[in-house]
């Protein structure tokens, strides 16, 4: 098999996908859909000040977690050796399969998820916006009765950068592990990912607490501002001058992704062999 990248034969890899695969798609969307709805009804049924915020996370860790289900979905099959024995053995090099995993579970999903919260913000907006409230209530909402959607700029200013890096650092990660860990792996990683997380913040605080005096406290979680809360009861921020910090902060989080992914393709890679 040539092992350059062709994009028919990458077409008619996705078609095959698509067919094969297409009734447990459809359900996922059904039961993705089912989920989001239940849980935006009792966030839309709340005071319209409240809603951006829950609203946004009801975005990322919703999003979150569905995402990551997806994506170790994709990868069972190829953890299971009969059934990826038809795939691996497909008439397609190991670029495209590599294209086809990474289309699927990264672009597909975020195009598919973005649809659904639309669809289900712009009826919650909706609700919102044209609901009647008791006479009781309207001394909570002052000038608060109206919410706008979630993608206007206004509401995307307010979600913190760090949640949309750990967004793109999800699927790689998700991918990478998906297919180095091959039994017990949707339980398995978020475990490995919880204590990676209190490592890199126990290495945060040591780091923060050496270079600092009289430290009582320190916030330091990955991609975020770091904040030190000294013996003297006030806080600090530490932050290198900008933008050096955030292109630092940014180009670590677009080093680790390129490196997952290139992990992932070499993973797969081996399962060829």
């Amino acid at each position: 098999m040539n092992q350059t990248f062709s994009l028919s034969r990458f077409g008619r890899l996705l078609r095959t996908y698509f067919v094969e695969n297409r009734n447990v798609l459809l359900a996922n969307v059904a039961v993705l859909f089912v989920g989001l709805a239940g849980l935006a009804f009792l966030i839309y049924s709340s005071f319209p000040w409240s809603i951006p915020r829950t609203r946004a996370m009801l975005l990322f860790f919703a999003g979150g977690v569905a995402w990551y289900v997806f994506t170790v979905q994709q990868i069972t099959l190829l953890n299971e050796k009969e059934r990826a024995i038809t795939y691996l053995l497909r008439p397609a090099s190991k670029l495209e399969k590599w294209a086809q995993l990474v289309l699927v579970s990264g672009l597909g999903f975020i195009i598919a998820y973005t649809l659904l919260f639309t669809v289900i913000d712009t009826v919650g907006v909706w609700y919102v916006n044209h609901r009647e409230w008791k006479p009781e209530q309207l001394k909570d909402l002052l000038d608060r009765s109206t919410i706008k959607p979630w993608f206007e700029p206004s509401q995307l200013r307010e979600i913190p950068p760090m949640l949309w890096v750990d967004a793109l650092l999800l699927h790689p990660v998700a991918l990478a592990l998906a297919l180095l860990i091959r039994r017990y792996t949707l339980p398995l990683i978020p475990v490995i990912l919880f204590f990676a997380l209190i490592l890199v913040i126990l290495i945060n605080h040591q780091l923060l607490s050496g270079m600092i005096d009289s430290v009582k406290e320190v916030s330091a979680s990955p991609f975020d501002k770091m904040s030190v809360l000294r013996t003297s009861d006030d806080w600090k921020t530490v932050a290198l001058p900008q933008p050096v910090g955030d292109a630092i902060r940014y180009g670590v989080g677009a080093l680790v992704m390129l490196l997952l992914y290139v992990m992932a393709f070499f993973r797969l890679k081996e399962r060829e062999v």
